[in-house]
């Protein structure tokens, strides 16, 4: 039997949330955890995974195809923007945007990144 791509991805934000995602990647046999950007974490929360402090220096130093965005709605355009420019593919918590053009903004921006 074949075996499967692991799918690389990255955690935004480690509240309360963040910590249940974390917990069910690390069970996971479909997605390899490579970076976790939180100002709480310690490198013992995480086990082998990079740690940074901010999701903007996560994207910069590393590269994943999942992202998975966590924290404050107010953190989710600039973050989402960065990682869709870098081609990854995302994952948001609700609401996805403060507001339906911001929302639109990033269906649009996936979409254009999608098709290259």
């Amino acid at each position: 039997m074949a075996t499967r791509k692991k799918f690389s991805c990255a955690i935004v934000g480690l509240g309360f949330w963040g910590k249940i995602l974390l917990s069910k990647i690390q069970k996971s046999s479909d997605f390899e955890l490579m970076a976790v950007a939180s100002r709480s974490a310690s490198a013992g929360d995480i086990g082998s995974a990079m740690l940074f402090r901010t999701g903007e220096e996560l994207l910069a130093k590393c590269e994943v195809d999942v992202v998975f965005i966590l924290g404050s709605l107010d953190q989710h355009m600039k973050i989402a923007r960065f990682a869709l420019q870098k081609s990854c593919d995302i994952f948001l918590t609700k609401p996805i945007a403060p507001n339906l053009k911001d929302a639109v903004t990033l269906k649009t921006l996936a979409a254009k990144n999608r098709a290259q």
